[in-house]
């Protein structure tokens, strides 16, 4: 595995993040591609799925929030080379996430219902959600476990492998996906249902396929535990994973309460939101690949006392970040009205993604600072900074922004309102890491 503590930080860093942008992408355009099938079945259940948008990625933030702790742990243990520590916390950390992703998926089966009411679906689109969400939660529970295991691979420095996985089997989930949906031969059209199958099928491969390869590298140990070891792993993983993990179930909490204050709307402007957070997601793929590549980095240099390699990297983080957000702004708010028409042709849904389009992008450099700002502390062991810059970002600006632009200016006062946010968040991610990471790290280089 990669040893993260020497060498030029921004090649290293670049080598780590580009199999993960392809991964990334990869998977995210299956995403796309789903949406853009279910948008071909009906209005109807486009809307219903866009409901579903924030719990299902609610149980994926989590999974992410697990796998930030792991590969803050693994990655540290790494960086002091004791690679049979390393293994022990892989194992334990399996088990967790089994525990976990079954206790998530059975609560979610049984209450569709009166959690999609509550959201303000309304009696219409609840049988389609349903159907939706009774093979989506079983499927986003096997990658919960997956993502995990990848982030064991990342710890160690490799992004390649785990990367590769997500390729094969995002095509393998786009493949099967209009076959099940619109049926082939034997194979009835199962629509809604069918998109859910086809998930859960190319998931179940996906978790596998990583298991086999976490074994066949012997990153991980499967042999018996004292049980006083694995309670200390679990603390130690909860530690930096629960907190990590509320930072980000904090999104789709906030993204549920502005879908319920854009569903006073209609379920059209539902549909564009849903829509837009999609393509939006797709956009961010380069900053969710470098704060990938930047935590075993940050972790593994921490755990050596590399502390000069750590800030360097957070400053590089924090530049790339702002530069690839105004460059993406660009294309997003001239080729607003193309994209939207991928997705549908309702024209309300269309003209409020173009809203969308034309004042969010432009702040996505203040997101790209936040999660660089989010990556380095967890990545050190101190998640509760990376907590307060998410609450701060989503539950102080993001959700009160929104309802004080719609309240003052309707539907554009509310999009304003989002932008806004983002521009807040990156400020105070820089002033809170200038603070915590840079001053003391720079004391403690000159103490030793």
């Amino acid at each position: 595995m990669a040893k993260l503590t020497q060498g030029p930080i921004n090649k290293t860093i670049i080598r780590l993040a580009l199999p993960m942008i392809v991964g990334i992408a990869a998977s995210m355009s299956y995403n796309i591609v789903d949406t853009y099938f279910i948008g071909r079945i009906g209005q109807l259940e486009l809307e219903a799925v866009s409901f579903t948008f924030p719990v299902v990625m609610s149980l994926f933030q989590i999974a992410i929030g697990f796998g930030i702790g792991i590969t803050s742990i693994v990655s540290r243990s790494a960086g002091k080379a004791s690679l049979t520590e390393s293994k022990q916390i892989a194992f334990a950390s399996i088990l967790l996430m089994l525990a976990i992703a079954s206790f998530i998926c059975f609560l979610g089966l049984a209450t569709v219902e009166p959690l999609f009411k509550l959201l303000g679906a309304n009696a219409g689109l609840i049988p389609p959600i349903k159907t939706y969400l009774s093979l989506m939660y079983p499927a986003m529970s096997i990658q919960m476990v997956t993502l995990v295991a990848s982030n064991i691979f990342r710890a160690h420095g490799d992004t390649l492998r785990p990367s590769m996985v997500m390729i094969g089997g995002a095509l393998l989930n786009i493949a099967i996906d209009p076959i099940f949906i619109f049926g082939l031969g034997p194979i009835p059209a199962w629509e809604l249902w069918g998109a859910a199958l086809a998930s859960l099928v190319a998931n179940g491969i996906v978790c596998l396929t990583v298991m086999v390869m976490l074994m066949k590298a012997r990153l991980i140990e499967l042999k018996k535990l004292p049980l006083s070891r694995i309670k200390s792993y679990w603390l130690e993983i909860t530690r930096i994973g629960v907190p990590a993990a509320l930072s980000n179930v904090v999104n789709p909490v906030a993204f549920a309460i502005v879908t319920a204050i854009l569903a006073t709307y209609g379920s059209e402007v539902v549909a564009a939101y849903g829509v837009a957070n999609l393509v939006q997601s797709f956009a961010v793929i380069p900053l969710l690949a470098l704060t990938g590549a930047l935590s075993p980095f940050i972790g593994q240099n921490f755990g050596a006392k590399a502390l000069d390699r750590v800030v360097y990297a957070t400053k590089s983080g924090f530049l790339l970040s702002l530069v690839w957000g105004l460059g993406i702004a660009i294309p997003l708010y001239l080729l607003g009205g193309q994209i939207g028409g991928l997705f549908t042709e309702n024209d309300r849904t269309l003209e409020v993604f173009v809203l969308y389009m034309t004042w969010v992008p432009i702040t996505l450099g203040g997101y790209g600072v936040l999660i660089v700002a989010c990556s380095t502390f967890n990545a050190t062991g101190r998640p509760m900074p990376s907590l307060v810059l998410t609450v701060f970002r989503m539950l102080i600006t993001y959700v009160p922004f929104s309802w004080l632009g719609s309240e003052w200016g309707g539907l554009p006062g509310l999009v304003i309102g989002i932008a806004l946010s983002n521009i807040f968040a990156g400020a105070l991610s820089q002033i809170m890491v200038a603070k915590l990471v840079y001053l003391p790290f720079k004391k403690a280089d000159q103490r030793g």
